[in-house]
């Protein structure tokens, strides 16, 4: 496991706005600041570009890679970390289609197959979090 080459894939939503872009760039630059030896690049789920399988196309060129580890930078699992993402990284989902009904997909760019024969693990989203509850009281107190 320690000799295996491991890049990593920061993943954002996508947004038609700039924002969300600037957020995960900038996560992008401190994970490389702090591990300059790491492969990291940032994506969009849709929306977007770069998309899944052109960041991981991006990765795995400039790199060889054995494994990636895609990391959802969302607050909380839903159908997009439980069946979007999965299913455009071409891994198994636990999710089970049920009466849910609600399908919303517009991603310009799912047509295209993720290329790569490696390991690919999608880690879990930011979800409950002591350093994020800290995040939000400095939200909240910026207004008290």
């Amino acid at each position: 496991m320690a000799d295996e080459k491991t890049g990593i894939l920061l993943l954002s939503h996508g947004s038609r706005l700039d924002d969300g872009e600037e957020v995960i760039k900038a996560y992008k630059e401190m994970y490389v600041e702090e591990f300059p030896d790491m492969p990291v690049e940032y994506g969009f789920m849709e929306i977007r570009k770069p998309g899944i399988p052109e960041t991981i196309r991006k990765l795995t060129e400039e790199n060889d890679l054995d494994r990636i580890i895609v990391v959802p930078v969302f607050v909380a699992h839903g159908l997009h970390t439980k069946r979007d993402i999965p299913g455009l990284l071409g891994i198994e989902s636990d999710y089970e289609e049920d009466d849910h009904g609600h399908h919303h997909h517009h991603h310009d760019h799912d047509e295209e197959e993720v290329e790569f024969d490696g390991e690919i693990i999608l880690t879990d989203p930011l979800g409950v979090d002591r350093r994020m509850f800290e995040i939000i009281k400095d939200r909240v107190s910026e207004h008290l």
